[in-house]
């Protein structure tokens, strides 16, 4: 009698699914979990331009704040030098909030406003950058998100753009102390090609995250319920 009331409790519940296949309804330590909708990481990505600065935002913020407990639970058993790896995935999380607040002030204030506050902004967005880039390489070398399919992929490419990143900066800093001191101003048209360049090469190693989480991670929303409310004082062996 009670597992029939509990087999209709869950087709009930399994009516409630919406978009992409979610999985059946379960019961998990005393609790019925419903998954209503579940996205892929191409669903996810794609909400992360519309709209461009505020998805952008919050699709950055997200990424970090699960991120670096990823990196925590995936790292390498066999590396030996634990402490590094921590520091590394520590120096990702604080240079990746860095950049992200960086990156806004760089869009908030432009070069026409006020041009040194500007160019401090855009130099401090580099560092952070900078950081970010080698602490995410350092974490990604050794965790399981160098494993197959993707794993691979995404590192060399992203040790390919952090490496064009760092010889572009020699180049910035010059054009701009010759601008800056010399006052030649085609040297200013050198430094603002470098920086559209850094800000392209920021964007395409943020966007080899795609590669980290592509057929790894599934977005799903979940509504989790007591099951003794629906199911009665049912016995340990049922629930």
């Amino acid at each position: 009698m009670e597992s029939e009331r509990r087999e209709q409790q869950l087709a009930y519940r399994n009516n409630w699914k919406t978009i992409y296949n979610p999985s059946p309804v379960y019961i998990k330590n005393g609790e019925i979990v419903t998954e209503l909708s579940r996205s892929s990481p191409v669903t996810v990505f794609f909400l992360g331009f519309v709209p461009p600065v505020i998805g952008a935002f919050a699709a950055i913020l997200t990424a970090l704040i699960f991120h670096i407990c990823r990196y925590g639970r995936l790292m390498d058993v066999n590396y030996q030098h634990k402490w590094f790896y921590e520091f590394a995935r520590y120096v990702y999380f604080y240079s990746g909030i860095a950049e992200l607040f960086s990156m806004i002030g760089l869009s908030l204030l432009g070069e026409r406003e006020n041009i040194q506050v500007h160019v401090i902004l855009f130099y401090i967005f580099g560092f952070c950058g900078v950081s970010f880039f080698i602490a995410n390489l350092i974490c990604h070398r050794h965790s399981l998100y160098f494993l197959h399919p993707y794993g691979r992929l995404s590192y060399y490419l992203k040790l390919t753009f952090c490496t064009i990143y760092l010889l572009s900066i020699p180049i910035l800093l010059t054009s701009f102390v010759l601008y800056w001191k010399v006052c030649l101003t085609d040297a200013y048209d050198v430094f603002a090609i470098c920086e559209y360049v850094e800000v392209f090469l920021n964007i395409a190693y943020h966007g080899c995250a795609f590669y980290d989480i592509r057929y790894k991670v599934i977005f799903a929303v979940r509504h989790v319920e007591d099951a003794r409310q629906f199911l009665g004082n049912c016995p340990k062996g049922i629930m």
